[in-house]
C-alpha cells in the first residue's frame, strides 16, 4: 500500500492522509499530524470469543462507526480481532493490516513480537 499526504491549503504544516487511514482515535479525521491520543485505535476491534457475522456491514454502519463496539479478550481461548479503516483517497484502494503478538512486559520490544 502506497502511503502519501498532500499538502492543504490551510498551513504548510498540516498536511490530510489520502489512503487508507487505520485512526488512532475517534477524532482522527486524517489531518497529519493527528491530534489526540494515539494510545487506542478505535479501528482495532477486539471482540472476545464471538464472531461477527458481517463484520463489514456491523463495523462500519453509522450506529457503530464512532463507537468503541469492542468486547474483553478472554485468555486460553481463541478471540476474534477485527480491523476497519476508511478510504481517503479518490479512488479504490487495497491494503494489508498485520497485527503482531507481544508478551506482557513493561518494555516492548519489537524483537520480542512473536514471529517477528
Amino acid at each position: 500500500m502506497e502511503t502519501k499526504a498532500k499538502k492543504t491549503k490551510k498551513t504548510q504544516e498540516e498536511t490530510q492522509w489520502t489512503d487508507v487511514l487505520i485512526r488512532t482515535n475517534f477524532s482522527d479525521s486524517g489531518k497529519v499530524p493527528t491530534s489526540g491520543s494515539a494510545s487506542h485505535s478505535p479501528d482495532i476491534v477486539p471482540n472476545g470469543i464471538t464472531l461477527i457475522n458481517d463484520p463489514v456491514t456491523y463495523l462500519t454502519s453509522d450506529d457503530n462507526w464512532m463507537k468503541d463496539v469492542g468486547k474483553n479478550i478472554e485468555q486460553s481461548r481463541q478471540n476474534f480481532i477485527y480491523m476497519r479503516g476508511i478510504n481517503l483517497h479518490d479512488g479504490p484502494r487495497k491494503g494489508r493490516f498485520y497485527l503482531y503478538y507481544a508478551p506482557s512486559s513493561i518494555l516492548l520490544y519489537p524483537s520480542e513480537w512473536k514471529d517477528n
